[in-house]
């Protein structure tokens, strides 16, 4: 068992691991065999999961054991039997002993909770089979390991025990009890019994000993929680095992508290411990004992008094008043703050509240006691305020709780209304009221939220919301009619006569005042619609409604509401959703506008401006042209004309078309296909051109005027169609070809805007713009001829036509045949079927002006309909299709005679093919696989009757007889009638076929009737009696179809013939096939007559020979059993016939082999296909018309005989005596000749070779079931193929560049796709593709990517688009393409990224030593010429860049993404996995990105735009996702932060605002608190300083104060400080002391290097006002009182103001070396020395008042700075580390090293990317303190309780 258990744990391993390619698939395949052999496999699963390894741990990992208990789930689930006794000892013993080690003593699966449950639901599963019979002390077993005698723990009942025992209960409950449960199974009898008797047994047995189990575990577990959260135990742990024991334990009691005794469930202890719970502090709890609640108050109890006791006992109406108002006031107490749980809680308050009240309910409705009723109606009426204000919570799933309870009260008063007619109870109407009152604040949106922005979901969450609301509205109206209304009106006239008057008002409010207008309608039961629904209006006869004033009638309420809507300018409120309602309420009610016309222009106004037509939002927009289109359609007969052009004129703009092509969801999507079914805004912009049609029509008065109108309408698109076809070169033409089929339909819907062409024309009609509309026509059709290779605009135009022909009747029917012959050119089967549908529409709209068309028609139709019918049937689809088909022809047909057109089938054109049309009726009349179809041919005989059939005294000029056809309805179609009925497969009982035989009753009595007499006599004398019927009986029958009326009749036939079938009664025949009786019979004469006629119909000479006797011939010699001689003498003809056929054409046409050249080779084999194909149609031709002939011998002895119908057989001797060796091998090379021929450039004949390829796939061998293309002729081509295209690929890899190579590659895929499709065979189009793939392509995708000059690198270097988005293409069909392209994209990436990063590199300045920079500082002094960048500016300039060169790269391989590679998701996902591979090999790469950022968020950034510089920015930011060291970043980005935030530098808050909002995205909130905590100091600093300005007594020195709270800000910890003199102390003394008196417990450290001063300074020339940093101030201030001649040494200065040496001397270069020079430096020179001295410039002059002295910094960092930043990052690191391992080991409390390790990476890496080395030392340094400890294995670790002090020292900055 060991190795099959290994292979079982192993094939699960490769199961759960898609990627092992067909072991994968292998392993799940072997694994399901497993589970569905459980009946076997159970002991090797049961194995599985309980074996154990030598140190006790289970041996078998948890994804096995798992899987095991499934196995085991899969044995027992479905077993309703005892198992045998072995079985059950076995499992018996192993589960309680895996239940002893792991539950009792161990751990209970802590580390799979997964699999607890599991094991859970097998164990009910194994105790329901056992229960009853095997295992009755199953609970004693369980509840002797709940609380085992050696138990030792603080808790006397063991916590894993306990909880197995409550899910073990809660699973047999749902088992045998929960109804949710059993309706999602099916049904089983077996299962339902077992069930029921396991319910019943654990109620005699245990059912009190569990109830007492759990209500005692459940209430020692509360006990503890009380001990535990007092402090007498102090274990956090202990607690939540407490919790959980309780929650889990009240589950258990709700879980059967609805199937056991209630004596057991409700009991005062019960009842004391639930109501405690109830308000309990756990959340778990609360909502565990809300639903065992609920479920004591549903449980069904026998007497009503019972139940009333019941819900008095519990008390529960005061329960829940209380409960509710606490939870209200908490839920307000927390404002937005939103507590999922809280409102969790009171939706379970809601719903127990609910279940009381509709129990209540019940006892009021169904008692028949009156004191109970009475009792639960005091009861009810307490419940009900409470119901109300949970109705009234503004969160929605909370008021929807109580839905169930108030329709159940509506109900209910709207019986006791229905039975008195008494005034409305006073309690009952202030409850109404009430409700009312919730409803309509419910019916608001919340005044925060957008519904034109919202999720989609919560949008349908709250319109589903306020359509049960309007339910309640509703029914509250049909109580109290005049309640509802008056309040609606009330709110309504109220919200829009204030706001008319100016008042502000709430966007929610107004919106509820529209909506209830717009639903008014709905709720409003008057019962009048039209005119009548909004005004008083006397009745007004029809044809007067138009010229009655209706202005003068007072309105309805609806009407008021609607007039004052519209007065009130609600459409003009500033809010999308109001305003949209105000148009859907003025588009739902166009009848108001009859009757207040004023109103008309107020509408259209804001509908025509960018509220409505011309709206921003491409959605609103849409969904507003439909509304615009609704109105104008429903009040055109309202507008005036010149409202008409007005309006025309300002949508002029919105009627041009737009092409927007969608993405694909994957490569195998057709663009045009997909295009179409989602065309965007264009299918709303369908009515706009529809109402612009519409606005034309209304000046029908003026012709002229509307006609030119019109055309200035149709002009452009017009034009825009001409465009467009010029245009279209291929099916790759994709954005033209939308054009085209857009402006058709576009045109066809303007012509839909007219009104239909009447039948018949009144007088006086005026007639639309015929001129402008044929040319409309016209040049659609133009378009149909140039493109109807591409059906979407062959749909398009059958729709434009059927809507021009609708609108100019038969002015344009002379473009009809043209419009044909190019529909059926190209097409596909379901478009003949639309074909036939839409000329189906235009007989019905021009009758007899179609006769011409159909005339020409026809023909051509039908044949093609003979071809289909006769084809054989391949699959579901074709046999669907063609149902679909022959339906459609069959309409068609009947349409034409009810048109009464049936001149068409016998014109001079027609009538040589009247014969084979009813042939094909006859043939669907008898086939009854298709009744629909069946029916439809008995329809169309019917009226063939009826124009046919007439006796010539009674013709009149809409018919005329067809010769001949009376005795083809006695012969044939009478007799074809009554067999159908006979024939075994005539299914009565089926109700299609009951259809069809009342379709043959119509037709019988039409014939009855059409004939008279004549058809009397035939059935009396002739007819019936050779069918053996009694005389009496064909009597009968034959009066009752004269005399009785159709329905009569059908009735009667149809219980003729059930009896008849059923078991003939005595007198009554039973209906069977004909048979025919001759004593002049003679086999041998017959045949020889019929032979001699079969000749002749091979010879083409059917035309001499009549179709009914030869008929009669093939009938009679299978009636007098013949059939045999006539099948095998037929087949002997056929085969005779053949031969001669091969030898007088297709031999002579056997190529010569003298052909030299390629093109006679061609030709020969050309010569020889059309000589195959002719001899086909030949043998075909003659086929179908024997077919005919020996119809009655296909069904009968075919059958019988089990032999091939006489087409089928004629098929296979086509194979047998044509397609054979020499022809066969022939023809197949002449096909790869001519294949070979085509390939080679050259032209050739397609046609012949198509009709030869059809012919083969027509044709398949006798004894198998392939089709002789399949056979024969594919592999032929195939392995020519293969030749060719392996030797064309090694040519042109050595000969071509890669693009000349990819372009004919794709050529050759282009060009064998259209010859597969053209003159091959569908199915060969694969097998060809994948030779090209496999030569022309996977041999070669490396090399043509590396091909030198022309690969992919230079393709990316000169942009070539095209080469690139053609590589792909081809790449993309062979499994191998994209990652080797991905590969390629990878490699060149990075190799360029490397470059980039050289180039950063390679002159950096950092490194070039202090002299040698100092030596060429000198050598630049003195020269006349600009200096060159320092070194912190020339790093500056290439960190930017380094990072506009990244970003340029970025955008190049972007745009060759989207417009080359199909924005394919996995060559993205390689891009950038390029680009984050060298962009984290530049160490400096965070410096860079936060220098660049820095640049552009700097104030006075000059050559940029906002909106430029947001662009950069946001490209910045896909730079930074590919970047690990976000920690890094982060550092770097504080301190340029800080500067500019400290120097007043950025550009503005919003752009700062904006780039850590980005971040924040990026990296979460807690990468950008830091950051946003410096802004915060910036406001409280400002909000600060305009305090202390108002407050605090104003010092001689105006200061600016910034307080940074250290840990936000950059700070060093070293703060350089410095002797401020008394002036500036005194200040900030000032400040300080009002700071600290709001700020209790703060230290203020002030920054004088991060500040800046003003100072005015008086020089000789002038004063200026000079900005500087606060050390240069303090320097500045000591020349105050000094002479001008005098100067101060370094070091004096360094000792009277205490600056450091470093920050001394920047500020002094600054003051003294730089620009402006403000002090003189002594000696001269750009370099701060010690022995320098310094003396104020008294002669310094500048053209500026305003100066600012900039202290010389460097922007970047050098090397020294760089490592202690890195130094400090990485110290930064440990700790976080540190903090992220002890966070997940309390979480985890046990670890693998492996596990830890990819845990602390999973955590850390939105920072930084750990080394597992440095987590590992983190590791040891964390045992050493005790933290963790290492288990016994060596590779995990335990969490170890930890004293309350921190992993290491914390810096405490100030």
């Amino acid at each position: 068992m060991d190795q099959d258990l290994n292979q079982v744990v192993q094939a699960i391993a490769i199961a759960s691991d898609p990627t092992r390619g067909a072991l994968h698939q292998q392993a799940l395949e072997y694994l399901s065999t497993i589970q569905q052999n459980a009946s076997n496999m159970w002991r090797l699963a049961l194995a599985l999961f309980v074996d154990t390894s030598s140190n006790g741990a289970r041996k078998y990992p948890t994804q096995a054991r798992f899987f095991a208990l499934r196995v085991l789930e899969e044995f027992l689930d479905n077993r309703f039997d005892p198992l045998d006794e072995d079985s059950f000892q076995t499992l018996r013993q192993a589960l309680m002993t895996y239940v002893q080690s792991e539950y009792l003593y161990g751990t209970a699966e802590s580390n799979a909770p997964f699999l607890r449950n599991k094991f859970a639901h097998t164990l009910t599963l194994f105790f329901l089979c056992t229960y009853i019979d095997q295992w009755p002390s199953f609970f004693s077993d369980i509840f002797a390991l709940i609380h085992p005698a050696e138990s030792t723990s603080q808790s006397t009942y063991n916590h894993h025990i306990s909880l197995l025992f409550f899910h073990i209960v809660l699973e047999i409950s749902g088992e045998v009890a929960d109804q949710l449960i059993k309706s999602a199974r099916q049904f089983s009898p077996a299962r339902q019994n077992r069930d029921t008797r396991v319910r019943d047994a654990v109620r005699e047995r245990d059912a009190a000993r569990i109830n007492e189990a759990v209500l005692t575990i459940a209430g020692d577990g509360v006990e503890r929680m009380s001990r535990l959260r007092k402090g007498e135990i102090t274990s956090p742990s202990e607690l939540d095992a407490a919790v959980e024991v309780v929650d889990w334990g009240i589950r258990t009691f709700a879980s059967y508290a609805g199937w056991i005794d209630i004596n057991l469930t409700v009991t005062p202890t019960t009842i004391q411990l639930l109501f405690t719970l109830l308000s309990d502090s756990s959340l778990a709890i609360r909502l565990a004992t809300s639903a065992a609640l609920t479920k004591i108050v549903a449980k069904g109890l026998k007497e009503p008094g019972d139940k009333l006791q019941l819900i008095k006992v519990l008390s529960l109406g005061q329960v829940l008043d209380a409960l509710e108002a606490k939870t209200r006031v908490e839920q307000g107490a927390r404002g937005s703050d939103v507590d999922e749980g809280e409102e969790s809680y009171r939706e379970a308050l809601g719903r127990l509240l609910n279940m009381l009240g509709l129990e209540l309910c019940k006892l009021i409705d169904e008692c028949p006691i009156g004191d109970v009723r009475s009792e639960a109606n005091e009861l009810l009426q307490q419940v009900l305020p409470v119901m109300l204000r949970f109705m009234a919570d503004e969160y929605d799933d909370t008021c929807s709780t109580i839905f169930p309870l108030l329709q159940a009260i509506l109900s209910s008063f709207k019986r006791s209304r229905k039975t008195s007619s008494e005034p409305l109870d006073e309690s009952k109407r202030y409850f109404l009221t009430s409700l009312l009152r919730v409803i309509l604040e419910k019916l608001k949106w919340d005044e925060e939220s957008d519904p034109e922005d919202m999720d989609e979901d919560d949008k349908t969450a709250f319109e589903q919301l306020r359509k049960e609301l309007r339910i309640f509205m509703d029914a509250t109206l049909v109580i109290e009619q005049t309640l509802v209304t008056d309040a609606l009106r009330t709110l309504v006239l109220n919200t829009l006569t204030t706001y008319r008057s100016g008042t502000p008002i709430k966007w929610n409010d107004a919106e509820l005042a529209v909506y209830l207008v717009y639903s008014f309608g709905e709720i409003n039961k008057s019962g009048t619609k039209g005119r009548a629904a909004f005004c008083h209006a006397h009745a007004v006869d029809r044809d007067k409604r138009k010229e009655t004033d209706y202005s003068e009638f007072p309105l309805t309420t609806h009407g008021e509401m609607l007039y004052a809507l519209v007065q009130s300018g609600i459409s003009a409120y500033p809010h999308k959703t109001v305003v949209m309602q105000f148009f859907e309420t003025a588009a739902r009610y166009g009848d108001f506008f009859k009757v207040r016309k004023d109103c008309i222009m107020p509408t259209l106004q804001p509908m025509m401006d960018a509220r409505g037509l011309h709206n921003s939002e491409i959605g609103l927009r849409s969904r507003v042209f439909y509304l615009f289109h609704r109105f104008i359609k429903e009040d055109r007969n309202e507008i005036s004309v010149e409202l008409a052009l007005s309006l025309l004129e300002g949508m002029r703009d919105l009627l041009s078309i737009q092409i927007v092509l969608p993405e694909l969801e994957n490569p195998e999507q057709d663009i045009l296909t997909e295009a179409i079914n989602n065309p965007g805004i264009f299918d709303s912009q369908l009515y706009l051109f529809e109402t612009a049609g519409t606005l034309v029509s209304l000046l029908y008065k003026t012709p002229e005027q509307a006609a030119a109108l019109l055309l200035s309408v149709v002009k452009p698109l017009l034009d825009d169609l001409s465009i467009n076809l010029r245009a279209v070169k291929g099916m790759e033409d994709v954005v033209p070809i939308l054009k085209v089929h857009h402006v058709i339909m576009a045109l066809g819907n303007v012509a839909k805007g007219f009104p239909d062409y009447p039948s018949p024309v009144p007088e006086g009609y005026v007639m639309p713009p015929l001129e402008v509309f044929n040319q409309v026509a016209e040049a659609i059709l133009v378009s149909l001829e140039a493109m109807n290779v591409f059906k979407v605009v062959r749909d398009a135009t059958r729709f434009a036509f059927a809507r021009i022909l609708a609108t100019t009747g038969p002015n344009v029917t002379r473009l009809i045949p043209s419009l044909m012959a190019n529909l059926l050119a190209h097409f596909e089967p379901s478009e003949l079927i639309d074909f036939m549908n839409f000329i189906g529409l235009l007989i019905h709209k021009l009758q007899r002006d179609m006769s011409d068309v159909l005339d020409q028609l026809i023909g051509p139709l039908s044949a093609h309909m003979n071809g289909l019918l006769s084809q054989p049937v391949t699959g579901t689809d074709d046999e669907l299709t063609l149902i679909d088909t022959k339906r459609a022809y069959l309409a068609l047909l009947n349409n034409i005679l009810v048109a009464k057109l049936h001149g068409i089938f016998t014109s001079d054109r027609n009538k040589g093919q009247v014969e084979s049309l009813l042939a094909n009726m006859q043939r669907i009349a008898e086939d009854v696989s298709d009744s629909s179809s069946q029916k439809a041919a008995y329809t169309f005989f019917s009226r063939c009757v009826t124009v046919w059939a007439q006796p010539n005294a009674n013709m009149n000029m809409d018919q005329s007889n067809l010769p001949g056809f009376e005795r083809f309805v006695y012969e044939s179609l009478i007799p074809m009638a009554f067999a159908l009925l006979s024939s075994p497969h005539f299914n009565i009982k089926d109700g299609q076929m009951v259809v069809v035989l009342h379709e043959i009753c119509n037709f019988l009595q039409t014939v009855s009737k059409t004939r008279g007499p004549e058809a009397f006599n035939f059935f009396t004398s002739v007819f019936l009696p050779a069918q053996n019927w009694p005389p009496e009986t064909a009597a009968e029958f034959t009066t009752k179809l004269r005399d009785l009326d159709g329905k009569a009749f059908r009735k009667y036939f149809t219980d003729f013939v059930r009896a008849s079938r059923a078991g003939r009664p005595r007198g009554k025949p039973k209906i069977k096939a004909i048979k025919r009786h001759g004593p002049d019979f003679s086999m041998e004469e017959t045949w020889a007559k019929l032979s001699r006629n079969i000749v002749e119909i091979q010879n083409h000479n059917a035309a001499n020979l009549s179709y009914e006797e030869n008929h009669r011939f093939a009938y009679n010699m299978v009636l007098y059993k013949h059939g045999e001689t006539l099948y095998e003498g037929t087949n002997k003809l056929i085969a005779e016939n053949l031969d001669k056929l091969a030898n007088e054409y297709i031999v002579p046409a056997f190529p010569t082999g003298n052909e030299d050249d390629a093109v006679q080779k061609a030709q020969a084999g050309e010569m020889l296909l059309k000589a195959m194909k002719k001899v086909w149609d030949d043998h075909t031709s003659s086929l179908s018309k024997l077919r005919d002939v020996l119809k009655y011998m296909d069904r009968v002895y075919a059958k019988t005989a089990q032999v091939p119908e006489i087409w089928d057989s004629g098929l296979f001797l086509f194979v047998k005596h044509i397609l054979r060796p020499p022809i066969q091998d022939h023809m197949t090379s002449a096909i790869l000749t001519q294949i070979h021929t085509e390939r080679d450039g050259y032209v050739i004949n397609r046609s012949a070779v198509k009709g030869c390829v059809d012919v083969l796939l027509q044709l398949f061998d006798e004894d198998d079931n392939i089709s002789v293309y399949k056979r024969d002729l594919e592999p032929a081509v195939l392995k020519e193929s293969e030749i060719f295209y392996k030797k064309e690929g090694v040519s042109l890899i050595e000969t071509c560049d890669a693009s000349d190579y990819l372009r004919r590659t794709e050529s050759r895929f282009d060009s064998e796709e259209s010859r597969a499709h053209h003159f091959l065979s569908s199915q060969t189009a694969l097998p060809l593709r994948r030779i090209l793939e496999n030569n022309l392509l996977t041999p070669h995708l490396a090399a043509i990517i590396a091909m030198p000059n022309s690969g992919l690198d230079a393709m990316i270097d000169l942009g070539k688009l095209d080469g690139m988005a053609r590589l792909y293409r081809l790449y993309a069909m062979v499994p191998t393409g994209i990652p080797t392209l991905k590969k390629a994209l990878r490699e060149t990436v990075i190799r360029r990224g490397k470059e980039i990063n050289a180039a950063s590199s390679s002159s950096e300045p950092d490194d070039i030593p202090e002299e040698e920079e100092a030596q060429k500082s000198a050598k630049a002094k003195g020269k006349g010429k600009a200096r060159g960048l320092n070194a912190g500016s020339q790093t500056l300039a290439l960190a930017l860049k380094w990072v506009e060169d990244v970003l340029a790269l970025k955008d190049r391989f972007d745009k060759i993404w989207a417009g080359a590679f199909q924005s394919d998701r996995d060559i993205e996902t390689g891009t950038n996995e390029a680009f984050e591979t060298f962009i984290n090999l530049n160490e400096k790469t965070p410096e860079f990105i936060s220098l660049f950022i820095d640049e552009n968020l700097k104030k006075g950034l000059k050559g940029k735009s906002d909106a430029e510089v947001d662009i950069t920015l946001d490209k910045t930011i896909v730079v930074f996702r590919f970047l690990t060291d976000k920690d890094v970043f982060e550092r770097y980005y504080k301190g340029h932060l800080a500067k500019r935030l400290l120097l007043g530098r950025s550009v503005s808050d919003d752009a700062e605002r904006g780039m850590l909002a980005k971040l924040k995205v990026e990296c979460g909130y807690q990468f950008t608190q830091k950051l946003e905590g410096m802004f915060h100091d910036m406001k409280i600093s400002s909000d600060t300083m305009q305090i202390v300005v108002t407050i605090v007594q104003a010092p001689e020195v105006d200061i600016s104060v910034i307080v940074m709270t250290s840990t936000f800000w950059p700070m060093s910890h070293s703060t350089a400080s410095c002797n401020f003199p008394d002036l500036l102390i005194k200040a900030f003394k000032s400040f300080e002391q009002f700071y600290l008196s709001k700020h209790s417990g703060r230290r203020l450290t002030w920054q004088p290097s991060l500040g800046n001063a003003d100072v005015r300074v008086t020089f000789k020339s002038r004063k200026h006002d000079l900005n500087v940093s606060t050390f240069a101030l303090v320097i500045l201030l000591l020349f105050e009182d000094l002479p001008d001649s005098e100067f101060l040494t370094y070091e004096e200065i360094k000792s009277g103001t205490a600056i450091p040496d470093q920050e001394l001397q920047r500020n002094l270069q600054s003051l003294a070396c730089a620009k402006y020079k403000i002090l003189k430096k002594h000696p001269a020179g750009r370099d701060v020395n010690p022995h320098d001295s310094f003396s104020f410039n008294a002669d310094f002059s500048a053209p500026l008042q305003k100066i600012k002295i900039s202290t010389v910094a460097s922007r970047v960092e050098n090397t020294d700075e760089r490592k202690e930043t890195k130094d400090r990052i990485d110290d930064e690191r440990r700790h976080q580390t540190e903090a992220c391992i002890v966070r997940i080991m309390k979480d985890r409390k046990h670890m693998t090293h492996n596990e830890l390790v990819n845990e602390v990476t999973r955590q850390l890496s939105s920072r930084f990317q750990p080394n597992p080395l440095a987590i590992k030392k983190r590791v040891e340094g964390l045992i050493e303190r005790e933290y963790l400890e290492r288990c016994d294995d060596r590779k995990s670790y335990n969490y170890v309780v930890c004293l309350n002090f921190p992993l290491s020292p914390i810096h405490n900055d100030s």
